[in-house]
Parts: C-alpha cells; structure tokens; sequence
C-alpha cells in the first residue's frame, strides 16, 4: 500500500470514531444505518469515502461497523478498496481490527485474509492480516 493510502485509512478510521461524540453522552444505544463519509483534497478532488451498512458506539468506547468498504481514489478514479464484514474501531489505541474476512482490492492484485489489525500513527499506518492471506496477482494489468 502507498502511504498515502494507509494516511487516509486512518483518516477515516478517525472520522468513524467521531460518531461516538462526546464522552459525556450516551450514544451506545444509536446505530447509524448506510453510513457514508468522504474526504477531499484541496483541490475538490475525492480522495476516499468510507461506506457502512451500519454504525454503533459502544458502551466500552469503541465502535461497531458493519459491512465496512473504503474506497480509495486518485484523480477521480478508483486505485484500491478495502472491504470487511464488520470492524471494531478503538480511537484511544489508535487500532481497527477484526476475525472477519477481509479484501483488498487494487489494479494489479486482489489480498484477502481472515482477521486483520490496522494501526496508525503519526500519519503511518499498517494493516497486517492475521491468517489465511491469499495474494492474486492479475497477468491483464499492464
């Protein structure tokens, strides 16, 4: 993955755990359905979207998505997605993670997983798939 792609990953990774608004609220019992949130750049251009079938605070501070897809563009054309069926956001450990499948989806090759762990840091981030990877690459990219 390019940087600037596990950047954004963890950018919207960020942006799911403001759903859980402020700690003096209870929002445990909320779930927000077809959950949809874009970023872009400077110039307009969108450079991801990150898509939900549904999304919940939970009591222990993390959060819940369901049918989680990150969708990652460069100059308006779609470069990788990522999708999972659910996901477990912890915004103090800077940590998302899950034991669903996992798929990743770019040109020249398609990486699934069983469980995988994304962390982020200073800008950084890191995904590691914890079983099960599969690496496909295609022969018809150029």
């Amino acid at each position: 993955m390019k940087s600037y792609a596990c950047i954004s990953l963890g950018a919207a990774i960020i942006w799911l755990g403001l759903i859980s608004g402020s700690p003096a609220l209870d929002f445990s019992s909320q779930i927000a359905k077809k959950v949809r949130y874009p970023e872009y750049d400077a110039a307009g251009q969108l450079k991801f979207e990150v898509l939900g079938e549904e999304a919940q605070a939970l009591p222990n501070g993390l959060i819940r998505v369901a049918d989680l897809k990150l969708i990652f563009y460069e100059e308006g054309k779609i470069v990788m997605e990522v999708a999972a069926q659910d996901c477990l956001l912890d915004r103090a450990q800077c940590l998302a993670s899950s034991s669903s499948a996992v798929c990743v989806t770019r040109a020249e090759m398609v990486l699934t997983g069983k469980g995988y762990v994304f962390t982020w840091q200073n800008e950084q981030g890191h995904l590691k798939i914890m079983s099960e990877a599969k690496v496909v690459l295609r022969r018809d990219v150029p």
